[in-house]
């Protein structure tokens, strides 16, 4: 991440908030909610992910 960061520190963001997404996913979502979000996510078939709140 490092190494990433001190040639685009923009793109370490967006792989940060995607693997943080994956990570708080896979340890708490629903067989469900895996299948339907962190499968595709992991297959490249979604972009860049992230939490946000209102």
């Amino acid at each position: 991440m490092q190494a990433i960061a001190e040639a685009c520190a923009s793109t370490a963001v967006v792989l940060a908030s995607s693997n943080l997404t994956s990570k708080i996913l896979g340890d708490h979502a629903s067989r469900d909610q895996k299948d339907r979000w962190l499968r595709p996510y992991a297959e490249g078939k979604l972009g860049p992910a992230s939490f946000a709140s209102q």
